[in-house]
Formats: structure tokens, sequence, C-alpha cells
């Protein structure tokens, strides 16, 4: 008899102290509002959580990444943006350089005025984005992409974009290298034309002087005619270049929307996974706290039935 009654006692105070672990247990998921605190709680739950919390994470990634790119975009467009302007008010000089009425020294003071554009136009080329890279240098961001003369330094096979990957299956440049916006294809389909160095041979053939020469005027009017077609072909190479650019800009604000539904969509399946309900969890524990309570009558019965048995 005293053995069974010392194992009922160990027995009862075994469910008591389960049954309080237990409650105890559901008050800090309670606490935490957490279906589970450990993986040994829910090994399936956890190991669900893990995924979903990973492919959270990627997503998050991925919007960190079109954060970037949507701001290289920007920088390099209000650039290009400042150039195309630039390039605008050339075209302008270039019609007054072909002015008959103009002397020598006409063109020479216009000929300052285009070598200030140039300076303007060459200092753009080597801008550089909010992290110190430069804007038109390709791959190699930390190179500067022309030197004094205007002339492109990249070489291959560092002369291609940055890009980044904005989505599982999309990769976007987010950068114009310098050799495909400040030159372009010549409309007469005699080569590649190149903005800085059309301006250096239009400059010095303004600073040169025409007056009673037959012969370099008409060397002047060649060039500033030559200088008028590279330049539109220049121009309509850099606006178009800046509406494809905008249209990448446009595709990442898509994909961020659809990035932005994504992220509800698994922050709704990680909280299915981890978060409790409220009212499941005042239940539980409520059951947990009767359990302990049930236990804790059963052993003092169980030691006023053992008290009265040594009585007798």
């Amino acid at each position: 008899m005293m053995i069974s009654t010392q194992m009922s006692y160990r027995n009862s105070q075994n469910a008591i102290s389960s049954a309080r672990a237990k409650a105890d247990e559901q008050m800090l998921k309670n606490a935490d509002m957490k279906k589970f605190l450990n993986p040994g709680d829910d090994p399936l739950g956890a190991a669900q959580s893990i995924n979903t919390a990973q492919e959270f994470s990627v997503n998050k990634a991925y919007q960190d990444n079109r954060t970037a790119a949507k701001q290289q975009l920007q920088e390099q467009e209000t650039v290009m943006t400042t150039v195309i302007d630039s390039i605008t008010a050339l075209r302008t000089k270039i019609v007054q350089a072909g002015n008959a009425t103009y002397s020598d020294d006409d063109r020479a003071v216009l000929a300052t005025e285009l070598q200030g554009i140039r300076d303007s136009l060459l200092a753009n080329a080597n801008a550089k984005d909010a992290n110190g890279q430069y804007l038109f240098s390709g791959l190699a961001g930390n190179a500067q992409p022309y030197d004094e003369e205007g002339a492109f330094k990249i070489l291959p096979p560092l002369n291609e974009a940055r890009t980044v990957q904005v989505e599982s299956s999309r990769e976007v440049a987010t950068s114009i290298v310098g050799d495909k916006f400040f030159s372009a294809e010549a409309k007469d389909g005699s080569g590649k034309v190149d903005l800085f160095e059309t301006l250096k041979n239009l400059i010095d053939t303004l600073n040169t002087p025409v007056a009673d020469d037959p012969a370099a005027m008409d060397n002047l009017n060649a060039v500033v005619g030559e200088s008028n077609r590279n330049m539109q072909s220049v121009f309509d190479n850099a606006t178009s270049t800046r509406a494809a650019l905008g249209a990448r800009f446009n595709e990442i604000e898509s994909l961020d929307g659809a990035g932005a539904q994504q992220s509800l969509r698994i922050a709704k399946k990680l909280s299915d996974i981890e978060d409790l309900d409220p009212v499941q969890g005042i239940s539980q524990l409520q059951s947990y706290q009767l359990a302990v309570q049930v236990s804790a009558m059963s052993y003092q019965i169980l030691q006023s039935i053992a008290s009265e048995f040594l009585k007798s």
C-alpha cells in the first residue's frame, strides 16, 4: 500500500508540475502573441516560418535594389536633361556661327561662349552620383570617363552599363555609358560623331580669321554645316536615350507595386504561421489553469485518503 501511495503522490505532483509548465508557457505565448516560442514546440510550423521569413527577406532585398536603381536613374536623368538643354543652346549658337555678317571678332566671341558650354558639358560628362561613382563610366565606377580633351577613356570590357537585379528574372541597366550618350551615329551613315570632338573642331575654326580669305570662309561654312548635322545626331540620340531611361524607371515603378503586394501576401502568410489568435490563446491558458487546479485537488484528495488510512 505504501509503495502504491508514494507512486500516486509522485504521479499527482508530476501532473501538477506539467500542467503548471504548460500554463506558464502559454502565458508567454499569449504575451508574445505567438503560436510557438521554440522550434521544438512546432517543428513543422518553425520550418514554414523560416522558409517564409527567407522569402520575405529576398523580396525586401529586391525592393531595396529597386529603390537604389530608381535613385541612380533619377540622378542620371537629371544630368542628361541638363546636357540636352545645353545641346539645344549649342544648336542655336551653331546657326549663329554661320551668319555671313559676323566679323572675325564676332566669331571669336562666339567661340568663347561655345568653349564655356563645352566646359560645362565636360563637367556633366564627369559627374558623380550620391555614392561618389561616375555616372557615365559604365562598370568602371571609380574611373573618370573623360579627360580634359573630351576623350572617352573607359575601355572594354568596362564600357558597359551598370545593372541591378530588380526581380528574380529581371535585371535593369541603371546607367548610360558616356560614349553611348555624348556620341551618336551620323545621319548620313558615315560613322560615329562625337559631341566634344565636334565642338573642339568648331571652336578652333571660329578662332581662325577668315577675312579676305575665300578658302578659309569655305572651310568655315563646311565646318558649321558639319557641326550642325553632328549636333542634330547627338541631340536625337540623347533625347531617345533619356526616353529609354525613363521607360526603365517606369518599369521599376510597376515592379515596385507588384513587390508591395507580394510583401503583404508574405507578411500575411507569416502571420498565419506564427501569430496566435487571442481568443484561442486565452482559451488554451484557461484549459491549462483548470488542469493545474484539477491536479492540485486530486493531490489533496489523495493526501486526505492516505491520512484517513493511517489513522485506521
